[in-house]
């Protein structure tokens, strides 16, 4: 996924073309010229049957224009992602707060 230029990222949210409880395994690389990519981090869903998931980066946020994500255990579709949204400090801290909010209101 080419962003159009260096953007600062702190993790990303996927959304799902199959809501199963398949717990599905992928890859993230970061890059600036889409060329050469950090070194891959691994992550798994929750299995769950949740269309989307949110994921901090493991090793914090990266600056870089270019985003790869790979399925590792890639089964009966290669369309296994229906929306992709790259986080940035901005969203990340609007999510927080929207989620301590509604743990608050919970409370009520």
């Amino acid at each position: 996924m080419d962003l159009g230029q260096q953007q600062n990222i702190c993790g990303i949210k996927v959304t799902f073309a199959n809501e199963d409880n398949d717990i599905k395994f992928f890859t993230l690389e970061f890059s600036n010229d889409g060329k050469q990519y950090t070194p891959a981090e691994y992550y798994s869903t929750t299995g769950t049957n949740s269309p989307s998931e949110i994921y901090d980066l493991k090793e914090g946020p990266v600056n870089a224009r270019f985003v790869k994500i790979t399925e590792l255990d890639i089964t009966d579709s290669m369309n296994w992602i229906s929306d992709l949204m790259v986080l940035g400090n901005t969203d990340l801290w609007d999510r927080l707060f929207a989620q301590k909010f509604a743990e608050q209101s919970s409370y009520l």
